[in-house]
């Protein structure tokens, strides 16, 4: 299958490795193959409060690689097939997880990579959905967070790794809804980047683009924004 979709699914109880489905499709248009997927022991969703992948808001980024071992490889990570990141809560907080996987199917979960910020910071309470890019030799992550209250809508953070399983976060988001911008004065959250070394067609910056959510009273908005990250090559 060429295209692959993991979600959350609403229906059902997030404290069960039922709430992430699987669903595939050959042309983008026609999709099958719509199931929940499957977990080694209880080590994506635990099931268990309060552990801190008690339950799942779903996924968060997933990444494919066709070279990858054929068995669980427990020691190199980026051996397998399938590695998806994914939010993991206690029902009153939420974490990002790592777990890996041969055929995207059956998962098992590595642990918690990405936790919530200390008492007083910004993401004292939730750090979740976003997007995992590598850039050259290092790991950027884009991501939800916010403090007591905010339900992982108050701001975008960022968060740099050398082996996208140990992360050093930077002291302040990104954008944040006290920012006095009026369109997401409610809500900033749920970044999604995309990153081109050529610079888009264009040989220089911007060489990433971001699109986020912002909230003001009951009205929704999509943001855009741009920026550049320093290179050391020009592979594309």
């Amino acid at each position: 299958m060429y295209y692959r979709v993991w979600y959350w699914d609403t229906t059902t109880t997030i404290y069960s490795i039922n709430s992430i489905r699987y669903v595939e499709s050959l042309d983008d248009v026609g999709w099958y193959n719509d199931q929940t997927i499957q977990q080694v022991g209880n080590s994506v969703v635990s099931s268990s409060w309060p552990d801190w992948n008690y339950g799942s808001y779903g996924p968060i980024d997933v990444f494919y690689n066709s070279s990858g071992s054929n068995i669980l490889d427990d020691r190199n990570i980026w051996d397998n097939k399938f590695v998806m990141y994914y939010d993991g809560t206690t029902g009153a907080v939420e974490e990002i997880g790592l777990a890996y996987s041969t055929n995207g199917i059956l998962w098992k979960g590595y642990g918690r990579v990405l936790e919530r910020g200390g008492n007083g910071t910004w993401d004292s309470d939730y750090v979740s959905h976003g997007t995992v890019v590598k850039i050259e030799n290092t790991w950027h992550l884009w991501y939800s967070g916010s403090g007591k209250g905010g339900g992982a809508n108050q701001g975008i953070g960022h968060a740099t790794s050398m082996d996208g399983i140990n992360w050093v976060k930077d002291s302040n988001p990104v954008f944040h809804s006290n920012d006095g911008v009026l369109w997401r004065n409610d809500r900033t959250y749920t970044p999604s980047v995309i990153y081109d070394s050529n610079g888009f067609e264009t040989s220089s910056c911007p060489n990433i683009k971001m699109w986020f959510t912002g909230k003001e009273n009951s009205n929704y908005t999509i943001g855009y924004v741009y920026g550049c990250i320093p290179q050391t090559s020009t592979k594309k």
